[in-house]
């Protein structure tokens, strides 16, 4: 049994995941190896080679997923080797099989996911401290749905911390708000999960202060 880590997306491992020794009486080998086709689930993935040595390795050729639920569940296939170069694969003395097992083993691929990922709001510029605006909610597929996700508020959008959110993503006003000052916010929302590295993935809300009559009339000169 082989344990290998999924691919980051479409991004494959140039190291073999597996290296298989043959041995053989004859000193005049021509090892050839490779993966039967069609022998078993994930044969279609991976590829075998030949190394100077005359080892075998076994080396990834397509995207492996552990969100997958099949290929979760690992993969079984045979490989073979002769001895008489890659033409003789009919001559059963000089042929030889193996069954391999590969597991995957989940890494933290996948970006949580915004159930929303913009959303627009209205309030009146008198609204109070504390006021609740929306509530925004990410999974992350990672760790088989399980992963922890923690929000914040990207402040290069909210300069003058006038908005937060909790830990369970709702938004509120921490600071009162003036439209004559600003009459749209436009925030953005930070989903991070707890993989390692971190992934991030983002969000915004758009907040238009509606206005009140809170400005006294001037005479003009």
């Amino acid at each position: 049994v082989t344990e290998v880590d999924e691919t980051d997306g479409s991004l494959l491992p140039d190291a073999p995941i597996l290296t298989v020794t043959v041995h053989d009486e004859d000193e005049s080998n021509k090892f050839h190896y490779k993966v039967i086709d069609s022998s078993g689930f994930g044969a279609d993935k991976f590829t075998m080679v030949r190394n100077n040595d005359g080892t075998g390795s076994l080396k990834v050729v397509q995207p492996l997923d552990f969100e997958d639920q099949l290929q979760r569940q690992g993969f079984r296939f045979r490989i073979q080797v002769n001895d008489k170069g890659e033409d003789n694969d009919n001559d059963k003395y000089h042929v030889a099989y193996s069954w391999v097992v590969v597991k995957l083993r989940d890494i933290n691929d996948n970006k949580p996911i915004f159930e929303r990922s913009n959303i627009e709001t209205r309030v009146s510029e008198n609204a109070k401290v504390g006021k609740a605006l929306e509530k925004f909610r990410a999974t992350d597929p990672d760790h088989g749905g399980n992963s922890k996700v923690v929000y914040a508020i990207d402040r290069a959008s909210d300069r003058r911390r006038q908005f937060a959110i909790s830990d369970d993503g709702t938004v509120t006003i921490q600071r009162e708000l003036d439209r004559e000052a600003v009459p749209t916010h436009q925030i953005k929302i930070l989903a991070i999960d707890d993989g390692d590295p971190p992934k991030t993935a983002t969000a915004t809300l758009t907040v238009i202060v509606e206005d009140i009559n809170d400005n006294a009339p001037r005479f003009l000169k």
